[in-house]
């Protein structure tokens, strides 16, 4: 339930080998993720992160004071799968992914609102707010034929495997938060993945191609 609070879960502990303070922050649940790598999960007051948990018996997003350790539950959407989620770097907000619309929560307020919805047949990629108002990311098509197919020789990351795609259609959009502007900006039979949107030039855009990256599906 949205606005539910967890008791703190915090403990620290010295790191055997090395000495270092590790603080451990979650307990509960199976799944306890921060964003992902390529977005910052720290708030704009930076005393609070925001995390993904099962907690509650399915993935939503959590918000957890750094200092007392307090968690509070931000969302009550089904569908979330991964971390692909993006925080306002001014203002005290949450852009989070379900299905195939993305949403927008308040700290404040606790209020959550979708804010677009992918057309039919099309899944919506990582979100990314480095350069406010634009939140950018991609659409890519969803089709049959990704597959994995062991391969005798060692590729990415030492996986045996190699990555055979079809190639979807895949589109990269900029939405301004503010006034609800939605841009396409360019498509490609290819997939693009992780958009990265400059935050001091919003009309640079980045994006990786993986069609062509092996043991990446």
């Amino acid at each position: 339930m949205i606005g539910a609070v967890y008791p703190s879960e915090k403990k620290s502990f010295r790191d055997p080998e090395t000495g270092a303070e590790i603080i451990q922050y979650t307990q509960q649940g199976t799944t306890n993720r921060t964003l992902y790598f390529t977005n910052r999960p720290y708030t704009s007051d930076g005393e609070h992160i925001v995390f993904l948990s099962d907690r509650t018996g399915r993935n939503e997003m959590f918000f957890l004071h750094l200092k007392s350790g307090k968690i509070v539950q931000l969302t009550d959407v089904e569908g979330q799968s991964n971390v692909s989620n993006c925080i306002h770097p001014k203002r005290p907000e949450l852009y989070f992914r379900a299905k195939a619309s993305i949403f927008r929560v308040c700290f404040d307020t606790l209020k959550t609102e979708e804010l677009l919805r992918a057309p039919e047949g099309f899944g919506i990629g990582i979100l990314n707010l480095n350069s406010p108002p634009w939140l950018a990311f991609e659409m890519i098509e969803k089709i049959e034929g990704t597959s994995l197919i062991k391969d005798e020789k060692p590729v990415l990351a030492g996986l045996n495997f190699e990555g055979h795609h079809l190639r979807p259609r895949s589109l990269i959009y900029r939405f301004n938060v503010d006034d609800g502007r939605l841009e396409c900006l360019w498509g490609d039979l290819a997939l693009l993945t992780h958009v990265q949107i400059s935050p001091t030039n919003p009309n640079l855009i980045i994006a990786g191609d993986t069609i062509n990256l092996p043991g990446v599906n």
